[in-house]
């Protein structure tokens, strides 16, 4: 956060034609895994990115600058689990805008969003040894829970529904 603890991002709607960008982004077979949950759609496209977002259970997200010009910062994404729980998934920053703790500030934007659609319980998977994304997580209030998923560590975190 910056320093008088107002965020330095907001969402807004993702747009179609950001597929390409945010595709663009993941830079290697191991951080597709980390993002999309597997590498056979290596080298990631837009088109790939596209499929994966237009299910009527997301709801996906693009980062920008509360400043302007709004530079695109990152992606995110909801998945709709329940009627209390949103799961976030493809969460990625533009290689620019790493490194200078907008991940924590992505996560809670997101969470506030879920908040103000009513969820009551956020959750995601995390890659063991994303350590970056682990502390951004931390950082949010997600906690590991037992994972039903053979590689990857599951994290959640209670909400204040509005």
């Amino acid at each position: 956060m910056s320093p008088a603890g107002a965020l330095r991002v907001r969402l807004r709607p993702f747009a179609r034609e950001e597929a390409r960008l945010v595709a663009s982004w993941v830079r290697s077979p191991e951080e597709l895994a980390g993002f999309l949950g597997g590498t056979e759609n290596w080298p990631l496209s837009g088109e790939a990115l596209l499929d994966a977002i237009e299910k009527p259970e997301v709801t996906a997200w693009t980062a920008v600058a509360t400043s302007a010009p709004e530079p695109v910062l990152g992606h995110i994404e909801r998945v709709k689990v329940s009627e209390q729980e949103a799961r976030l998934v493809r969460v990625i920053l533009a290689p620019s805008a790493r490194g200078k703790g907008l991940a924590r500030e992505l996560v809670e934007a997101a969470i506030a969003e879920l908040e103000n659609d009513g969820f009551a319980r956020a959750s995601l998977f995390v890659v063991p040894g994303n350590d970056a994304a682990e502390r951004a997580y931390r950082a949010s209030g997600f906690a590991e829970e037992p994972s039903p998923h053979p590689v990857w560590k599951r994290m959640t975190r209670a909400l204040a529904p509005r």
